[in-house]
């Protein structure tokens, strides 16, 4: 399962900022189908990046734990992550999403009155032999919040998307990787 979050953000004076923010958990199996204690189960990855637009600067942080009480967690049936310092979570109007990297801290809300854009066929993208993801993408969705740089904190505003996939576990089974290009026009 992976959430893929995307924000074009600026300041009052200007400062332009492209913020992304990728959740994934890999690895979902019971305990008692796990054949080894070293076999991956319910891992959680988290990685933040900042470009600083103006500047021409960019920062990345990741963090990769199992899920636990106090490193990294995952609630089924509620888009509610967190993994150390980083989080996001969704509850009605929008999603809300905070990390750091590097100088930089951020605290964004997301929302949008468009619905969800369904990929494949009414969301279910089948790849044969029962491997499928289901993918849908929120687009034109709102951004604002702080980003702190340098412990500095500055309101900014901006718009932002984010893609949402899971399904069965397939990787290395036929489904191929994906790669995600971001255009933004001005319409």
């Amino acid at each position: 399962e992976s959430c893929f979050y995307a924000a074009f953000v600026a300041t009052e004076a200007g400062s332009a900022y492209h913020i992304r923010m990728e959740v994934r958990r890999v690895g979902l199996k019971r305990a008692k189908e796990t054949a080894s204690a070293f076999e991956p189960m319910d891992l959680s990855v988290v990685a933040c990046v900042v470009t600083d637009l103006t500047a021409k600067k960019s920062w990345q942080a990741w963090r990769r734990n199992r899920t636990g009480p106090s490193l990294a967690l995952f609630r089924e049936g509620v888009l509610k992550v967190r993994n150390e310092d980083a989080s996001l979570s969704y509850s009605p109007p929008g999603h809300r999403w905070v990390g750091v990297c590097g100088p930089y801290r951020f605290d964004l809300g997301i929302s949008s009155g468009v619905p969800p854009v369904f990929h494949g066929d009414q969301g279910l993208v089948s790849f044969g032999s029962g491997l499928f993801l289901r993918i849908y993408s929120r687009t034109r969705m709102w951004a604002g919040g702080v980003l702190a740089v340098d412990g500095k904190p500055l309101s900014v505003t901006g718009s932002a998307w984010m893609d949402h996939t899971f399904g069965s576990e397939g990787e290395g089974r036929g489904i191929p990787p994906s790669d995600r290009l971001e255009v933004v026009f001005s319409d």
